[in-house]
C-alpha cells in the first residue's frame, strides 16, 4: 500500500497502441500564478516502464503541459512522465554580488528544493507496478 494517494512530480499511463500525446500535471507551482510546474522543459523525463526497468523515450513539449512521444507505444506499455530537478547544484549561484539576491531568485531556490523533495516523495513512498 502507498503511503500517499496521488503522485507529487510523476503522471503513469498505460498506452492504447494509438496515443501520441500525454498531459500531465505536476505539484509545485502556485495554481493562479501562471508558474510552471518545473523549471526548465529539460527537466521533464518520459520513461517506458517494464518492472524495475525504466527505458528513456524520446518526446517533445506541444505545449508546457504535454508530451508527444516520438513513436506510438505498443498497447499496454506502461509510461512514466516525471519531473527530474537537478540536485546536484543550486538554481542560483550566489557569485561576487553578480546575481541579485531578490525574492525571483530565492523563489527559484526555493522551487528547487521543493520539486526535489516531491520527486524524491515519489520514488521512496511510490508502488510503480
Amino acid at each position: 500500500m502507498s503511503l500517499f494517494t496521488e503522485y507529487l512530480a510523476t503522471a503513469l499511463y498505460a498506452s492504447d497502441g494509438v496515443t501520441t500525446t500525454y498531459p500531465f500535471s505536476f505539484k509545485g507551482a502556485k495554481p493562479s500564478s501562471g508558474e510552471l510546474p518545473y523549471l526548465d522543459p529539460s527537466h521533464i523525463k518520459v520513461y517506458k516502464v517494464d518492472g524495475a526497468t525504466f527505458t528513456p523515450l524520446s518526446f517533445t513539449m506541444p505545449t508546457s503541459s504535454s508530451i508527444e512521444l516520438s513513436t506510438v507505444q505498443p498497447e499496454g506499455t506502461n509510461l512514466m512522465i516525471r519531473r527530474e530537478t537537478p540536485a546536484d547544484y543550486n538554481s542560483v549561484k550566489w557569485l561576487n554580488n553578480t546575481v541579485p539576491f531578490d525574492k525571483a531568485n530565492l523563489e527559484a531556490m526555493q522551487r528547487q528544493l521543493l520539486f526535489t523533495m516531491q520527486e524524491t516523495a515519489d520514488l521512496t513512498y511510490r508502488d510503480w507496478e
